[in-house]
């Protein structure tokens, strides 16, 4: 053994947490701290265990300082179905695969929460430097890694994890001639957006994995108007990332150093009484008075939404909240739903789960990040019912418009902003209370950008509402971004209003598909893996660029192709099909998945006969896939 201690580094040192930073200057820098915090952390060790998926190829930097390198890989998520075939590794992440050229030693592993016994082979890294691990039922991945290091001697009390890690590795590089603004406690996404906006910093960045399971991570970057860099400013800041030397370039300097000197400073509680103040702003009741005593029922899903949104509504009047005591309080391990994000109803379940004891009447919670909101209510039959994004945001759309024109509020050129997957009555909806709809790519950051727009114009105003098909929603133009705080308040005040005249959710629904036709949007999608999965994939969308006439027999009124630009936005590898009675589908490759999604809209009289069309134009796009 080494006089050294030895120890583990797992790189992914922000999984499972969330940190909210801005920066006024050295965005570049801030982007490679990644590396600056593995250079910072070779010294304490003999022994560098790197445990992650695809951030595995940075097995060469420890190498490079002469480092013992123990490597941890297993399959990506989208392979799990192979793993539990049994098929076993025939595919490691390329990055994974580099990472054995640099290591000393690697395990090979399988992704966790699997419920079958495996056996692995390993057929695409170095043969000698593996050993395998045949998992039995279930086991905790940390606890086999911790147990197979112990075996070999190593010391794990200097292990570096994520709490850690917001000192020592989030700003490693505050060196550079830069301030940076921080909040002092974990809050949503939704408030850098707006402290970078309030407090004229050159950028945000928000850690966070979103609602995605544990295991993943990112971040977002937000530039000085508080919106999310698009496609052409990724770019750019990319490039300059890659000029830096990453030993060189990369200075760094003690964390409560910067906060004596004032290049690091916590943003003050004005800054978040005053984002909570504009959310409490975007009621459309205008003094009109509703029970408010509705019984809620709120999850934040182990993430950051519990103190904003509680807050807001309490200060609004809404002081009948049960909390889901298991997901309370931020916690990145999500152990009571791997999956937090509201889209899927298991994430729910819980939350549905404390509705049925507390006899709630509405459902809401918001994923980790607090930027996507899912709601359920009661059916007649007084059960609990989920209600997708298109029909929450169609709801929304539709209260705040009806209020606003009732109250003469309306501004003057009024706009909505939409995806171009989102679903197509919305537009019909705001047509109807003379709005203007705006359509854009996928990803709420093109609906930012569309407020950005409005305002350099001088018709911020405009702007009454956006919304993706994903659970995302934003009111107003104080944020850039979709916001689960303004989206929960929103909903409850929508909530409290039509049930106090005796309406419920889903009859104002109801009465949405008698005036606009029962509209019905679904999403499928299909998995092409590796190079030739991505061949065929071209192939594919090649195949839908022909001359197509109709799908389901419901003729092709116009085909909007967004691969060469199209109305102002980004190229993207996108085909809308417009079909006659108001149908529609979309065809585009996922930008994070080796998968091919359709989304299909349909109008009809109802539910059975929007369901039948459905069905028979998913079976003509179909035929496109073989």
């Amino acid at each position: 053994m080494s006089e050294k201690p030895c120890g583990a580094y797992f790189f992914a040192f922000f999984e499972n947490f969330f940190v909210p930073i801005l920066t006024s200057g050295g965005l570049a820098a801030v982007s490679s701290s990644a590396f600056a915090a593995l250079y910072s952390a070779f010294g304490k060790y003999d022994v560098v265990h790197i445990h992650a998926e695809g951030p595995a190829f940075f097995a060469w930097l420890p190498k490079m300082f002469g480092k013992k390198v123990v490597v941890t890989v297993h399959g990506i998520d989208w392979q799990r179905e192979k793993w539990q075939s049994g098929l076993g590794s025939k595919f490691i992440h390329q990055g994974e695969k580099n990472a054995a050229k640099y290591a000393d030693e690697v395990i090979v592993s399988i992704a966790t929460l699997l419920s079958q016994h495996h056996k692995v082979t390993a057929v695409d890294i170095i043969p000698e430097k593996v050993e395998l691990i045949n998992k039995k039922k279930s086991p905790i991945q940390d606890e086999y890694i911790e147990k197979y290091l112990a075996e070999k001697e190593l010391d794990l009390t200097a292990t570096l994890d994520a709490k850690e890690a917001y000192s020592d590795a989030d700003f490693v590089v505050i060196a550079a001639p830069t301030n940076y603004d921080i909040w002092p406690v974990l809050l949503p996404v939704p408030t850098v957006s707006f402290a970078t906006r309030y407090l004229h910093t050159s950028a945000g960045v928000m850690v966070t994995a979103s609602h995605n399971p544990s295991k993943y991570n990112g971040y977002k970057v937000y530039g000085a108007d508080g919106c999310q860099i698009t496609t052409e400013a990724a770019a750019e800041i990319l490039a300059e990332i890659e000029k830096l030397d990453i030993f060189a370039d990369v200075k760094t300097s003690d964390f409560e150093a910067g906060v004596a000197n004032g290049s690091i400073r916590y943003i003050p509680d004005e800054v978040y009484t005053a984002f909570v103040e504009q959310v409490k702003s975007q009621s459309v009741l205008f003094g009109e008075e509703v029970n408010k005593n509705v019984a809620i029922v709120y999850s934040p899903l182990n993430g950051t939404g519990l103190k904003p949104v509680t807050r807001t509504l309490k200060e609004m009047g809404y002081t009948n909240i049960t909390v889901v005591k298991e997901q309370e309080q931020p916690d990145g391990n999500f152990p009571t739903c791997p999956y937090p994000n509201p889209e899927i109803k298991e994430a729910m379940a819980l939350g549905m789960e404390y509705a049925k004891k507390c006899n709630a009447d509405l459902l809401l919670a918001t994923d980790p990040d607090c930027d996507r909101v899912g709601i359920a209510v009661k059916n007649k039959a007084g059960k609990y019912e989920l209600l997708t994004g298109n029909q929450t945001g169609m709801l929304l759309l539709d209260y705040i418009c009806s209020q606003r024109v009732k109250h003469g509020k309306m501004p003057a050129d009024p706009v909505m902003v939409k995806t171009i997957v989102t679903m197509d009555m919305g537009e019909q909806i705001a047509t109807h209370y003379g709005l203007r709809t705006i359509n854009v790519l996928t990803g709420f950051k093109f609906i930012g950008e569309q407020i950005g727009k409005l305002e350099k114009q001088g018709k911020a105003d405009s702007y009454v509402f956006g919304f993706e098909e994903s659970y995302g929603y934003l009111t107003g133009s104080y944020v850039r971004d979709k916001d689960g705080v303004d989206g929960a308040y929103m909903i409850c005040e929508m909530f409290s209003y039509y049930a106090t005249k005796g309406i419920s959710l889903l009859d104002k629904l109801d009465e949405l598909y008698k005036t606009y036709g029962y509209c019905l949007n679904t999403l499928h999608s299909y998995e092409f893996d590796g190079s030739a999965g991505f061949a065929k994939m071209q192939s594919i969308m090649q195949a839908f660029r022909g001359d197509i006439k109709e799908f389901g027999g419901k003729k092709v009124v116009k085909l909007l192709d967004y691969a060469p630009g199209l109305d102002g936005l980004p190229k993207s590898d996108v085909l809308k099909f417009l079909l006659e009675d108001n149908c529609s589908i979309v065809v585009r490759p996922s930008g994070t998945e080796p998968k091919l999604k359709t989304y299909i809209s349909v109008s009809a009289e109802n539910k059975e006969a929007a369901e039948k069309v459905e069905a028979e134009i998913r079976k003509s796009a179909e035929e496109f896939l073989k």
